[in-house]
């Protein structure tokens, strides 16, 4: 795993290259104004036409929850 790898434009928090997986761990600050929605949803589709899988895991779930975050992640490498 590899995390602040450059991919085009993007730089994804965590990058799974084995299981071409990104990781996304969405802070409520950064990401949940209308604009920072916008460019999530371009970007991931420039990452996903790249043959990216995409996981988002929001900072509520990461507080609350990790033990879903890791099911989560384990499901989809």
């Amino acid at each position: 795993y590899s995390a602040n790898i450059r991919i085009g434009f993007y730089v994804p928090d965590i990058l799974i290259h084995k299981s071409r997986l990104i990781i996304e761990c969405d802070g409520t600050y950064w990401h949940s104004s209308d604009e920072a929605k916008s460019r999530r949803k371009r970007r991931d589709r420039e990452l996903k036409s790249l043959g990216y899988k995409i996981l988002h895991l929001s900072e509520p779930l990461i507080n609350k929850n990790i033990n879903l975050c890791k099911a989560l992640i384990l499901s989809k490498v």
